[in-house]
């Protein structure tokens, strides 16, 4: 009746069909953006050219097909995207167990909660406990984030190049560029585990310099 609401392009509540072109339309950017023929990817996936296609009209394929596909590309870590990461450790909010005080008397129990009342208070009107939503450019582009910070510690890319061959729409270019820039600052031996780099790889690009 008011039509389907749109963002990016698709639907804000997009069907199976809308999502398979989506998808597919993203695979083939992928494959042109690595200068790779159908027919090439297609034989290094070990697929037929109608199946791979298929894939990426939105036709529909099979699940066999789509990982291949993806392997072939070297995108097999877009499968860790449907599993996202907690942002928010639950283990925050439990409630810890106060050690067991021996009983006072009246009186004595009357002067502790006269004297401990005030920093109760004080920390209960210090303001309410705030826990932020994730930004959304870290979690729409987390698999291209990696990709970047990959092609620039382990393969010596500079940062814009990383940027070219990544799956970063133009408008959100500059902001990745920036997110780019921070991480890369900040990527230390104990901490590049999360992009899938190991130690001895950040080891030697930041002896390099931090070359980007």
């Amino acid at each position: 009746m008011f039509g389907a609401i749109v963002k990016n392009g698709m639907s804000i509540n997009p069907t199976v069909a809308e999502m398979e072109a989506s998808l597919g339309e993203k695979l083939k950017l992928l494959r042109l953006n690595k200068n790779l023929e159908q027919k090439t990817l297609a034989a290094r996936a070990g697929v037929s050219v109608r199946a791979l296609r298929n894939l990426e009209s939105g036709a529909g394929t099979t699940v066999k097909t789509l990982l291949s596909v993806v392997r072939a590309l070297g995108r097999e870590t877009w499968l860790d995207t449907v599993a996202p990461v907690a942002t928010v450790n639950p283990l925050t909010f439990t409630t810890r167990a106060t050690p067991r005080q021996r009983a006072r008397s009246r009186g004595e129990g009357a002067r502790t909660l006269a004297v401990h009342m005030p920093r109760q208070a004080s920390s209960c009107s210090a303001g309410k406990l705030q826990v932020h939503a994730p930004d959304p450019l870290h979690i729409n582009y987390r698999q291209s984030l990696t990709e970047l910070m990959q092609m620039v510690v382990v393969h010596r890319k500079s940062l814009e190049d990383a940027i070219a061959e990544a799956l970063v729409e133009k408008k959100d270019e500059e902001a990745i560029r920036a997110i780019a820039q921070t991480e890369l600052d900040h990527l230390e031996l104990y901490n590049c585990v999360r992009y899938k780099i190991s130690r001895e790889k950040t080891h030697s690009w930041i002896l390099a310099g931090r070359p980007r």
